[in-house]
């Protein structure tokens, strides 16, 4: 509903769109900004990402803001500041910020032109990847008629509540069934507090997608086993993308390479974080 609202709100209205269409440093802060209010999980995140920017946002704004809403939204906040230990709170925040903002900056920076560049060639790879991403079109609802009334706009958030329920309830219901899974294996790592766990820790928390916040309720055991490097790790690497975010945001994109430069930026952020937490 939120993530409707969102969308429906850029469609309709100057003052978001203006805001997501910011580009370089302005836009990485303006999509992290944005963020906040909306407690997406990776999943969440990188269809709506996918549909702001195929709604016009840039890719600076919207990068950012699929890296910040399951790292920096006000729950995840919240609950980091309320039950984690002040350092690895900190961690968790400042740690958040910058990889929201300098670490999609990064990326924005390394690849830029690459957009157009992949547009232009592999047709058969982006006819899949189109296909793919119709599933997740979600701003297709909002094309059916202009938003001029209360009523109007009210109608539209319906209609994209609904095109974003019936993909993300189904995807949500996954994404805890693989924490059931994955849950066990984080909390027996027998390799100890060593940089060989941290990387291990590490590339499952780049990979799996987990329900806004679980990764503190994961952190929080192998923090109180001693466990502080992988604990360091999951807590920026775990929300920050997920598998299929990245294939969704990709498919917008038009392009593989971004969002797998993306990936790349979170291991190694999430490997410092728990080298520095050894």
């Amino acid at each position: 509903m939120i993530g409707a609202l969102m969308l429906t709100l850029l469609c309709s209205t100057g003052g978001l769109k203006r805001l997501l269409s910011l580009t370089g440093l302005r836009g990485h802060l303006a999509g992290s900004a944005t963020a906040v209010a909306y407690p997406f999980c990776s999943c969440c995140a990188g269809p709506v990402g996918a549909s702001l920017y195929r709604g016009g946002a840039s890719l600076d704004a919207t990068m950012a803001f699929v890296v910040a809403a399951p790292l920096l939204n006000v729950t995840t906040l919240f609950l980091a500041v309320t039950l984690l230990p002040v350092d690895f709170a900190l961690l968790r925040i400042l740690g958040g910020v910058a990889l929201a903002v300098f670490g999609t900056l990064l990326v924005a920076r390394l690849m830029r032109g690459r957009i157009l560049a992949s547009a232009s060639g592999n047709g058969r790879r982006l006819r899949l990847l189109e296909r793919f991403y119709r599933v997740f079109a979600f701003e297709q609802a909002l094309e059916v008629r202009a938003i001029h009334t209360p009523a109007a706009l009210i109608g539209a958030w319906l209609r994209t509540a609904w095109a974003i329920g019936r993909v993300a309830v189904p995807t949500l219901f996954v994404a805890a069934a693989l924490v059931g899974w994955l849950a066990p294996i984080l909390l027996s790592f027998g390799g100890g507090n060593d940089f060989a766990t941290v990387l291990a820790a590490t590339a499952i928390g780049t990979l799996f997608m987990v329900p806004t916040w679980t990764e503190i309720a994961v952190a929080l055991p192998l923090i109180e086993k001693g466990l502080t490097g992988p604990a360091a790790a999951l807590l920026l690497a775990l929300p920050a993308v997920s598998v299929p975010s990245l294939v969704i945001f990709g498919a917008a994109l038009r392009s593989w390479r971004i969002p797998a430069l993306l990936a790349v930026v979170v291991f190694l952020s999430g490997v410092i974080a728990g080298a520095l937490f050894l």
